[in-house]
Order: C-alpha cells, then structure tokens, then sequence
C-alpha cells in the first residue's frame, strides 16, 4: 500500500498519561470496563436461516439451544450477480452486532457494513452470546469457552459460502474478534481475512500490559500470580473483591481456554490473503501490535490510518476526545477503512 497512509505511527500511553486526577480517574475505569470485559453464555449449533426485514435488510438467525443468535445481512441494493460478502466479528464483551455495549454507543461496525455497502461489498454482523437480540437464557458460566465464539463465526462463514448470491466471503475481525477471526478462517472456504484493531498478544499477556503500573503493588502481585495459574490451566479460588470482576471464579474456564492462543502464531498458519488495519490515535492496542500482527505472516498486508482510533473513527488530540469517542453514536467511521477493505479485494494475488 502507498500514499500517507503506508507508514508506521506509534502510539502506545503507559500508565496515567494526565494531570488531571479526574481524568486520570476517568481512564483508569475506562480501561477497567472497556479492555477488560467478557460476556460468557451457551454453546451454538451449526444450522443457519434467514428472514427478511424491510428496513435492516435481512435478519440472519442461528438457532441454538434454548434460543438463538441474530445478527443483520446486509446487501446492496441493485445486486444482479454473485459478489462479496463480508463476516463482521465484534469484539470483546457484550458488544452487539453494530459494535455497542452498555455505555459505549459508537455504532461502529453499523458504519462499516454501510461503508462497505456502498461500495457493492455485503455483509453479515451479528450479535454476540446474551447480547442484543441474541439474549438467550444463560447456562451456568463456567461452561463457556473462547473456541464456543469461533464455533459461531464458523456457522456464519459456512451459511454464507452455501448461499449462492455471494461469490466468496471474507472475514472482518475487529478487536477481540480479530483472534475470533484468524482461527474461524480456518477449514473453511473463506478467500481473505482483515484484521482491525487487533492485538497481536496472548490475552493474558495483554492483560498484563492493561494493568501495568495501574494497580497497587499488592494487587499488582496478586493479578501477576492469578495470571500464572490460568496460564497453566489451574482455577484460583479466592480473589480480592478489587480483581473479583475480572478473575471471578466463573469465568476462569474461559480465560484459561483463551490464553494459550496467540494472535501472531495463529495469522501466521493462514494461507489466505491477510489485511492488518490500525490506528494512529488507538488508546486500547498499539501501533506496534499491529506491525508484529503483519510481521508474522509474510503475505499480510498492513494499513496504519492516521489520527484513527480503536473504533475506526478519526480522533481528536487530546485523551479526554478520545475517550468521548466511545459515546458518539453519531460519528462515521473513517471512509479509509472501507475504500482499503474495498481495494484489497481487488488486488492482484488477493482472488
């Protein structure tokens, strides 16, 4: 890729980067419920159908046990002959199908299928597990793991190739849902895979840098020590009510089924023509995660926007706008995303 867009920026805070006690305040609960979150329910069946909506396009379903998970197919309008489809995977925690969770309205992937739209690319976006529309009674929490959310994705991936409107089906990975991604590409059919905003880290090492230098030194040590037990595959019975949201008993099955993957590793197995987009102004992952990311399998293509956050927006200076950025329902998402997204696609070397 070339123009202004092709170089590297680095951006990567450490620790309370403000003056402003409030503010510093402000970050550090940002980062506690906006990094660190996880949604955790029941496990998906491989049967998919949809149904049409006048107004969202069509509503796609996967039934489920007790329920079933929905999500929104979005094609252009004119479409006469097989084209593209695109797999949009959310990130992490109670995100739905546009990319919100509770306190952060940002619509951002809503923008990216419409973006997209445009540019004659369809897509399918779901709600996650006990989000949304896919809120569907929960079993206990300790029987969920990571691998049941790239079981999901690889329901959408296979309905998707079966129908025959779509010529080929590219998975969009943004966040979290870029490891979702990576490992649902894989035994299927799927042509290309995009990552955005991902990180190129085990969970648990992320979690390490997140928490770095923002904890007190007890709690600090307590974390690095939980951390070390799951990495192992061992439960840890007792935590601090501080570390209780994010170690809590319930979810350790889970976080201990994600640790052992590594986005690097994993992007690095794919065969398929690879996309890595980032962000200059990204305040959740590095720019140097992004360069690791690409640098770990040798056809991957790498775009860094610049001022672009984590939800694919064009971002302010100042921290305090960034932070805005996740309650703007209203704020399109950089045009660049799509057009890149749009151009890959076309590339020589890409069908």
């Amino acid at each position: 890729m070339s123009g202004r867009y092709s170089g590297d920026f680095l951006m990567q805070p450490k620790g309370c980067i403000i003056k402003s006690p409030d503010l510093c305040t402000e970050w550090q609960t940002f980062e506690r419920t906006m990094n660190l979150k996880l949604i955790f329910l029941v496990l998906v069946l491989f049967f998919v159908s949809f149904r049409a909506n006048a107004q969202l396009g069509q509503v796609a379903t996967i039934p489920i046990t007790d329920g079933e998970l929905v999500g929104t197919l979005l094609v252009p309008s004119g479409w006469a002959k097989p084209g593209p489809v695109a797999l949009i995977i959310a990130g992490s925690g109670p995100t739905d199908r546009d990319g919100n969770s509770p306190g952060a309205t940002n619509n951002a992937l809503l923008f990216l299928a419409q973006d997209l739209e445009k540019l004659g690319i369809a897509s399918l976006r779901y709600d996650k597990r006990g989000v949304g529309q896919s809120a569907i009674p929960m079993t206990r929490l300790e029987e969920l793991r990571f691998e049941d959310y790239v079981s999901d994705a690889k329901a959408w991936i296979t309905k998707l190739q079966n129908d025959t409107r779509f010529s080929e089906v590219i998975v969009i990975g943004h966040s979290e849902g870029s490891l979702v991604g990576m490992l649902a590409v894989m035994g299927t059919n799927a042509t290309a895979f995009v990552s955005i905003s991902g990180t190129s880290q085990r969970f648990s090492n992320l979690l390490r840098r997140q928490l770095a230098n923002r904890l007190p030194s007890a709690l600090a040590a307590e974390s690095d020590s939980i951390l070390q037990s799951l990495e192992q595959g061992r439960r840890v019975p007792t935590v601090s009510t501080e570390l209780y949201p994010l170690y809590r008993p319930a979810v350790q099955n889970y976080l201990i089924s994600q640790f052992p993957f590594d986005p690097r590793t994993e992007l690095g197995k794919l065969t398929i023509p690879v996309l890595v987009i980032h962000g200059e102004f990204d305040i959740q992952i590095p720019v140097s995660d992004a360069n690791e990311l690409a640098s770990a399998n040798p056809i991957a293509k790498k775009l860094v926007v610049p001022r672009m956050d984590h939800l694919m927006k064009a971002a302010p200076e100042s921290l305090e706008g960034r932070l805005k950025q996740y309650n703007q329902p209203r704020i399109p998402i950089d045009e660049t995303v799509a057009r890149t997204i749009w151009q890959f696609l076309r590339s020589p070397g890409k069908t």
